[in-house]
């Protein structure tokens, strides 16, 4: 499977394939807390917007935002491909409950997954 995400990561899809469970879920948990801070930053600094510097900052952390949301997507596809599925929306970037569908997490829109050079050989995918 290639992934090829829209923001820059600090490993690959590939490497967080080789990551044990806990990593990823604690990886996974450390990315929400870390998100769950920088958006209520966001509402505080949205009510000072008139000031160039804290609007730079705005922007900045909407990179950051979506960037660790793109992570935990891909941290969800490993799990994913380790046979771990979530039950509600734990694992889960947004306060959605697409978790609880039982389908894989979906990756970003604008993200390409290539599994044109998975080997099927009709076995079962576990």
């Amino acid at each position: 499977m290639e992934y090829r995400p829209k923001h820059p990561q600090p490993f690959s899809l590939s490497e967080a394939l080789k990551f044990d469970p806990a990593t990823i879920t604690e990886e996974i948990s450390r990315l929400q807390n870390s998100l769950q801070h920088l958006r209520r930053t966001q509402d505080e600094l949205r009510s000072h917007s008139d000031d160039p510097e804290l609007s730079l900052a705005l922007q900045e952390n909407e990179a950051v935002i979506a960037s660790q949301a793109e992570r935990i997507s891909m941290l969800n596809i490993a799990l994913n491909e380790k046979g771990v599925v979530a039950s509600g929306d734990h694992y889960e970037p947004t306060q959605t409950s697409a978790a609880t569908s039982r389908q894989p997490p979906a990756p970003p829109s604008d993200t390409v997954i290539d599994d044109s050079n998975e080997a099927n050989d009709g076995g079962v995918m576990l």
